[in-house]
């Protein structure tokens, strides 16, 4: 029996995630339903949602007591033979199977079987609830109007928009996109071919149109990717921000944007294209208010114009651009020195916590846990003690270390100049760019008047603190003059 809890559609109790699959497959082999193609989760369930409309309520029961707890399997109960007109008995049974000879369920041997059966057929594992409404919705529910249950898995969904085809690209797994979007399941043709990534068999438009998913690939010429994992494999790389693993999934081989662009949905190339834009160094933020944009400033014109929303912003301080005043003399303002000083105040923090720069894109890292060997978003592997790449630790061994680093076989101890240095570079990173020479002039001249002024102030202090406490000690002796002391001097060979 089939029910829906108003969320999501139960067939013996059960939802599709729910379902195992060698579970539908012994209660469809016995009443003999199992389908042509007994692997494929959707036609396997879509048997059983048939079958459920055809049992008793004691069959039902069984079953569903049979699927949760385990147990002997519940034998089918035969079918009554109903008398003909001519008093000849008509049958529906088929042939009898000999149930004694199953083995007793046990749910503690398919947990093995359960965890690779869920690896290789389900893609969202993270969503449970979330998952069975998409999959099963996408199942048995026309796309158009979500509405209306298809009860006959012999009726094709409707031809889905060019946009809800996105949608679904974007938001589901391989497999069940496919039968979503072509309707269920049907007969493969001869020319099928075998996805060496989800092992599924798939007709030939189904793959990308050369072994070769790249110009630069060298792998196996047999091996092939159905175009739905190619496109899993590069959403998955640009959700994490690591655009250096957009690769072929055989061979080390980067896709270029082109290709990128060939295989993934509109959403995650949309993506893509933004993460590549803000990987340029020479990429400027607006600043202006609810804009968001952004663009490649390479002039000499330290002001940049968003080409969005026309908001000026100042390429060399990323702040608000300052009318009325050069770059010059807005580092002489008393707001830039202490934004310096914040600044130098947070890289001090950072120093002390360890933070580090990645030596190819230069971007803050702070290490949490692990080892000391780095792999940065843009694709960098250093030492996070040094900053050396592992290009050159592979290639000459542990002596290409920094000379402070605690892997170095000679190690020495950092002088304060480096820990300066370091500070500095965590200083500038901070601050949005390196520290100007005008601007430290700026601050040098600020505390150099500060000092001036506050020279004379210091020393009438401490003038006025010693009367204070010498008429405190009067105070205490009770007005009497303080009584000298006697030296009593003599020569040093009379002392005893």
């Amino acid at each position: 029996m089939a029910s829906n809890d108003g969320q999501r559609l139960l067939v013996l109790g059960l939802s599709y995630r729910q379902h195992h699959t060698l579970h539908m497959q012994q209660v469809l082999r016995a009443y003999d339903r199992l389908p042509a193609n007994p692997m494929d989760r959707v036609v396997l369930y879509t048997a059983l949602f048939d079958l459920a409309k055809d049992l008793d309520e004691d069959e039902t029961r069984n079953i569903e007591n049979w699927l949760k707890n385990g147990g002997a399997f519940p034998a089918p109960t035969p079918k009554v033979p109903e008398v003909g007109p001519g008093g000849a008995g008509t049958t529906g049974a088929t042939d009898e199977v000999d149930h004694d000879d199953w083995p007793e369920y046990n749910p503690v041997d398919f947990e093995t079987a359960q965890e690779v059966s869920n690896d290789a057929e389900m893609t969202e594992d993270e969503d449970e609830d979330e998952g069975e409404q998409e999959e099963v919705a996408e199942e048995l529910y026309d796309i158009d109007d979500p509405t209306r249950q298809i009860d006959d898995p012999g009726e094709e969904f409707s031809d889905p928009s060019e946009d809800d085809i996105d949608d679904l690209d974007a938001n589901f797994g391989p497999r069940l996109r496919r039968h979503a979007i072509s309707g269920l399941p049907k007969k493969l043709s001869a020319d099928a071919i075998e996805c060496h990534i989800c092992a599924e068999s798939y007709e030939l438009a189904d793959f990308p149109p050369s072994t070769q998913i790249t110009s630069s690939c060298d792998h196996k010429y047999n091996e092939r990717t159905c175009v739905y994992c190619l496109q899993q494999t590069i959403a998955g790389a640009v959700s994490e921000g690591q655009l250096n693993r957009i690769v072929c999934p055989f061979c080390p081989a980067p896709l270029s944007r082109e290709e990128v662009k060939r295989y993934a949905t509109r959403e995650i190339f949309s993506r893509y294209d933004y993460l590549v834009m803000r990987a340029n160094p020479d990429l400027v933020m607006c600043l202006g208010l609810d804009c968001g944009s952004g663009q490649v400033h390479t002039g000499e014109d330290p002001m940049m114009i968003c080409q969005a929303c026309s908001f000026k912003t100042c390429a060399v301080h990323k702040l608000p651009w300052h009318e009325g005043q050069t770059c010059e003399e807005f580092d002489m303002d008393d707001s830039q020195i202490e934004r310096l000083e914040e600044a130098e105040a947070t890289a001090k923090l950072l120093a002390t916590e360890q933070a580090q720069i990645c030596p190819n894109c230069h971007q803050g890292v702070s290490r949490i846990d692990g080892c000391d060997h780095m792999t940065c978003r843009c694709g960098m592997e250093w030492c996070y003690q040094c900053g050396v790449t592992f290009e050159n630790i592979k290639r000459l061994g542990e002596s290409a270390h920094g000379a402070s680093c605690m892997y170095n076989p000679r190690r020495v101890q950092m002088r304060s100049g480096q820990k300066q240095a370091v500070q500095g570079s965590l200083t500038a990173l901070v601050h949005g760019g390196p520290v100007s020479d005008t601007l430290e002039k700026a601050r040098g001249a600020r505390n150099e008047r500060i000092r001036t002024e506050m020279r004379p102030k210091v020393a009438e202090a401490a003038e006025r603190r010693q009367r204070e406490m010498e008429q405190q000690k009067k105070e205490e002796r009770g007005g009497a003059p303080e009584k000298k002391r006697k030296l009593n001097l003599q020569p040093a060979w009379e002392e005893k």
